[in-house]
């Protein structure tokens, strides 16, 4: 049974969407089968990124489950953030990473874009407005334009191969200066961003949390490890397997120091160093080229 944190009448979509959790929670799904993970109670609702609240579903489960929570009788603050999400979940966010290809029928597709429009043009009246009494001047507007047809930037699309001007970095670098979380949260807000964090990286990185028996051992192992390049030579994390196959791969190119090691990406034709490669090419490098 399903606790919501926010008041809900119940009715046939909830009861549908509880029997639609519940049935996914007690199987187990073919590991070649396609699956989205989805949080069972909204994070607009204060749900979290826990694994009691995660739940593996179907392409097709998972645009039904959106569906329902739209069709559920929440309070209209409450069924406004559905609406938000069922748009995103049929439409994507303009980025390529969230393009959707799902399909709906031509009643369901207006309901939602009519709502969708009445619900975003009452929380951007007056003063909600993040450009309530501002406005460009001419010189703005045109700066803006000439930019836009430079580099393409239309809705954070930038063309291929288009790079920052120094001047845009140098502004970029001094507008984020000093921003720390110190200065933008209070003390109560800034320790449940940090624990909410915490959490958020050990579920993508390892898809589990850590048993406190588990981390205490992590935590013994790495005492009295040196750290890398803290004025101690010849101390390095690798493996000796690790250190191995670097040496072995200076030696075969007659180098003596990892800095003089390049490599060629096979995606944008590079030369760089290997260090540089792993951060910048390869796989990211692809990812980038496609934006």
């Amino acid at each position: 049974m399903i606790i919501w944190p926010v008041p809900l009448t119940e009715d046939k979509y909830s009861r549908c969407y509880s029997n639609l959790i519940l049935r996914a929670q007690n199987r187990e799904l073919d590991k070649t089968i396609y699956i989205e993970k989805h949080h069972i109670i909204p994070r607009s609702f204060g749900g979290n990124n826990s694994n009691s609240n995660l739940v593996k579903l179907t392409a097709k489960e998972h645009y039904v489950a959106h569906a329902l929570l739209w069709k559920m009788k929440f309070l209209p603050e409450h069924h406004s953030k559905m609406s938000y999400a069922l748009r995103i979940m049929m439409f994507g966010t303009g980025t390529k990473k969230q393009l959707r290809n799902y399909k709906c029928h031509s009643r369901l597709y207006q309901s939602v874009r009519v709502e969708f429009s009445q619900n975003h043009s009452k929380n951007m009246i007056g003063e909600n407005n993040p450009f309530f009494g501002k406005t460009h001047s001419s010189e703005v507007i045109e700066k803006i334009k000439r930019t836009k047809e430079e580099t393409g930037n239309y809705g954070n699309r930038f063309k291929p191969g288009h790079q920052l001007s120094k001047e845009s970095i140098k502004k970029i670098s001094i507008a984020n200066t000093g921003r720390t979380w110190d200065k933008m949260f209070s003390s109560e807000e800034l320790l449940i961003r940090k624990q909410q964090r915490s959490e958020e990286t050990r579920i993508r990185n390892t898809g589990q949390i850590f048993s406190a028996e588990r981390r205490q051992k992590i935590s013994e192992k790495a005492k009295g490890r040196p750290s890398h390049n803290k004025g101690i030579k010849g101390v390095v994390k690798q493996s000796p397997e690790t250190v191995a196959k670097r040496l072995a791969t200076m030696k075969a190119r007659g180098v003596t120091s990892h800095n003089k090691v390049t490599k060629i990406c096979e995606h944008c034709g590079k030369e760089v160093k290997a260090n540089v490669y792993s951060r910048f090419h390869g796989v990211k490098c692809k990812m980038f080229n496609k934006l």
